[in-house]
């Protein structure tokens, strides 16, 4: 077995101490949960819940759907932003929000990715390169599996957008995901949400610093984020989705991510 060619430098990045950004203070559990990603030896009782960085996001993230059920904020988030426009979707075929962040955006995802791939190929040409080469294989494969995820699960769904129920000035009554739906209703594919994939997943980008270059880290983590924000408020400006949607993309694109990391990391150390 050999060690990852990585591994140094990211565990240098441990022990350099992980801060809470904004805090500016190291903060332990933090800490035992980037020691455990990168594949640091941690205390006994670390070991009790693996992987803490997919566990630890899913049980807020599903804290704050259930908090979002509850208070209903899907449609006082929709009734806001249609109020806003006048009673309609004004914004549905603006060129902000059509033309430039949905279209152009959808393609600018699609060429960062395709730049990844040619990266990769070129890794195998230059030398120099070859200590990113799986780095890079894995974060383009997360991000088209991640992509790939959402896209499938919007195929069977069956659920309808805002712009098409009878409350925001469309002619379907809301269904909810778990009831059922009835067959004259037709099919429908709007969750979750499929653009907003496009930059959460790039969430991905944390993991490929991690492993090329751990200062950066929080940046390539703060682009995913950014990218899926502003791609998902677009979305909702037009009324193509609700604001539970995004968080559901989110919380697939990052356990995507955190899954190809964790499987291509243990291959490499088998290596």
């Amino acid at each position: 077995m050999h060690s990852s060619p990585f591994q140094p430098q990211a565990a240098r990045g441990a022990q350099a101490g992980w801060r809470l950004p904004f805090l500016g203070r190291r903060d332990p559990r933090l800490e035992v949960a980037v020691a455990h990603a990168i594949g640091g030896e941690l205390p006994p009782h670390a070991r009790r819940l693996p992987w803490p960085e997919l566990w630890v996001p899913w049980l807020v993230g599903i804290v704050l759907l259930v908090l979002m059920v509850v208070a209903d904020v899907d449609f006082r988030w929709a009734d806001q932003l249609y109020g806003l426009q006048g009673q309609h979707w004004a914004l549905k075929s603006a060129f902000v929000t059509e033309d430039l962040l949905h279209r152009m955006g959808r393609d600018l995802s699609a060429a960062a990715w395709l730049a990844v791939a040619v990266a990769w190929v070129l890794s195998w040409r230059r030398p120099h390169m070859g200590a990113q080469r799986r780095a890079l294989a894995l974060l383009a494969l997360s991000v088209l599996l991640a992509t790939g995820l959402v896209a499938w699960i919007k195929s069977w769904s069956n659920m309808d957008c805002p712009w098409d129920l009878l409350r925001y000035g469309g002619q379907r009554p809301f269904v909810a995901l778990w009831e059922a739906r009835p067959a004259a209703l037709g099919h429908n594919r709007c969750f979750p949400a499929g653009h907003a994939s496009a930059g959460y997943a790039w969430m991905a980008l944390y993991f490929h610093a991690l492993a090329v270059r751990p200062a950066w880290r929080w940046l390539g983590l703060g682009v995913g984020v950014a990218a899926g924000l502003v791609f998902g408020l677009s979305q909702q400006l037009r009324g193509a989705h609700f604001l539970s949607h995004d968080v559901w993309t989110a919380l697939l694109c990052w356990t995507v991510a955190v899954v190809a990391w964790r499987i291509g990391h243990r291959r490499e150390g088998r290596a």
